[in-house]
C-alpha cells in the first residue's frame, strides 16, 4: 500500500463511508474529498468536512504515517497551516495537534487496495437484473475512478501528460500479468531524454530487451550500447518478474516487447492526437501495423477513455469526456469469461461500455 493508493482511494471513495471518527473519536463526514493539488503544499485543496458537526473547508494531507507530517517537515511550510484534515493509514503517534487526524486503517483493510472497483457502493442499485442502463452507468463510474488514478499519478510526475500517457501505454502491453514490469520498462526508457520517450530504435530495443531479462538475444554491439545507457543515465538492470508460461501466445512478453518498442519509435505525439482526434479509427491508423485490433480495444479501454476522462476533469472541457464515452459505445465488446458467463445468462452486449459494466458487476457481486 502506497501513499499513491491512498490518494487514490480517498479520491474515489470517501464519501463512501457511512460513520467516521478521527483518532481522537470525533464523528467525521466528508462532504467533498477536495481536488488534487499538482503544486507544492497538500495533496487536495478545498476539501469540505464535518468534525463532530461542524463544517471544515481546507487542505487534506494524506501520508501512510502521521509521523511523516513531521519527517517531510510540514510544520515548518506555512502552505500546511490550512490543512483540515490528515489522513493516515497508520496512527504512530500518541499526540499530533496540527488537525484531526484519520486512520485509514481502522475503517479498510489492504484488500480494498485491489484493483477490483467498488463502483456499485456509489448508488446502491438493483443487481438482480443487469440492465443495459445499469451496465452503462457502472462502466462511466469505473471510467470515472480510472481517470481519478490518471491524475494522482500526474500530481506525482510533477504534471507531464506525456510520462503518465506513456505509463499506461506501458502497463497496458504487460497485461495481463506483466503490467507493473512493462510500466517499469517505459519509466527506463523515459529517463533518457528527461521529457519525452526516446525516439531511437537501438536506444528503445537494447534497453526493453536487456531490462526484461533478453539481453542474450541482443547483439555484440545492442549489448554494449545497452550497458553504456545503462551507465550513462544511472539506470539499473530490473530483477525480471516476467511471467513467460502462463500467457497466451499473443501475450508472449518478448513479442509484447517488440510491439511496445515499435510503438514508442514509430509513433510522435501520441498523447496529442488521443486528445484532438475526433475518430477512433483515425487513431488507430496511426498505431504500427503490428499493432492488432484486439490490442487497439485493450488500449482504448485501459489508457485512451481514461486519459481523455481524466484531461477532460483537469481542463475542465466536456467534449474530452463525450469523446471518450463515444469511443467506448461505438467500440466492439469484449470477449472474455465475464462477458462469455453474462451472455449465456442474460444477453449479448453490444459493445465496449456495456462489457466495462459486465465486468464490475461479475466483480462486485463475487465481493459481496
Amino acid at each position: 500500500m502506497t501513499e499513491m493508493q491512498l490518494q487514490l482511494y480517498w479520491l474515489n471513495h470517501a464519501t463512501n463511508f457511512a460513520e467516521l471518527r478521527d483518532v481522537n473519536g470525533f464523528p467525521i463526514e466528508v462532504i467533498t474529498p477536495g481536488i488534487i493539488n499538482f503544486d507544492q503544499g497538500p495533496d487536495f485543496l478545498f476539501g469540505n468536512i464535518k468534525i463532530d458537526g461542524i463544517e471544515w473547508i481546507g487542505s487534506i494531507e494524506i501520508h501512510q504515517k502521521t509521523s511523516q507530517w513531521f519527517s517531510h517537515q510540514h510544520q515548518e511550510d506555512p502552505q500546511y497551516q490550512k490543512v483540515i484534515l490528515h489522513v493516515v493509514w497508520e496512527n504512530d503517534l500518541r499526540s499530533f495537534n496540527q488537525c484531526a487526524v484519520l486512520e485509514l486503517s481502522k475503517y479498510i483493510s489492504l484488500d480494498s487496495f485491489s484493483d477490483v472497483s467498488n463502483c456499485i457502493e456509489k448508488f446502491q442499485p438493483d443487481l438482480s437484473y443487469p440492465g443495459i442502463d445499469l451496465l452503462e452507468r457502472l462502466a462511466i463510474e469505473r471510467m470515472e475512478e480510472r481517470a481519478n488514478g490518471v491524475l494522482v499519478e500526474l500530481k506525482h510526475q510533477k504534471g507531464d501528460w506525456n510520462a503518465v500517457f506513456w505509463k499506461k501505454v506501458g502497463y497496458t502491453f504487460g497485461l495481463p500479468l506483466n503490467g507493473i514490469m512493462f510500466e517499469r520498462f517505459i519509466d527506463a526508457v523515459y529517463k533518457i531524454n528527461n521529457t519525452s520517450l526516446s525516439r531511437s530504435s537501438i536506444d528503445v530495443n537494447s534497453l526493453l530487451m536487456s531490462m526484461a531479462g533478453y539481453s542474450d538475444l541482443l547483439s555484440m554491439e545492442e549489448n554494449e550500447h545497452s550497458n553504456r545507457l545503462l551507465s550513462k543515465y544511472g539506470l539499473n538492470t530490473l530483477p525480471t518478474n516476467l511471467v513467460r508460461f502462463r500467457t497466451r501466445p499473443s501475450n508472449f512478453p518478448l513479442r509484447r516487447l517488440a510491439q511496445l518498442s515499435e510503438m514508442i519509435v514509430s509513433t510522435t505525439n501520441l498523447f496529442r492526437s488521443v486528445i484532438e482526434d475526433k475518430d477512433f479509427n483515425l487513431l488507430i491508423d496511426r498505431l504500427p501495423s503490428t499493432i492488432s485490433k484486439s490490442m487497439a480495444d485493450r488500449l482504448l479501454i485501459n489508457v485512451f477513455v481514461p486519459i481523455l476522462v481524466a484531461y477532460s476533469k483537469y481542463t475542465g472541457v466536456l467534449s474530452h469526456r463525450f469523446k471518450a464515452m463515444e469511443w467506448l459505445e461505438t467500440s466492439a465488446p469484449e470477449d472474455n469469461k465475464f462477458t462469455r458467463e453474462f451472455t449465456k445468462k442474460f444477453f449479448r452486449p453490444t459493445s465496449a461500455i456495456q462489457t466495462q459494466g459486465i465486468i464490475v458487476w461479475y466483480k462486485t457481486l463475487n465481493n459481496k
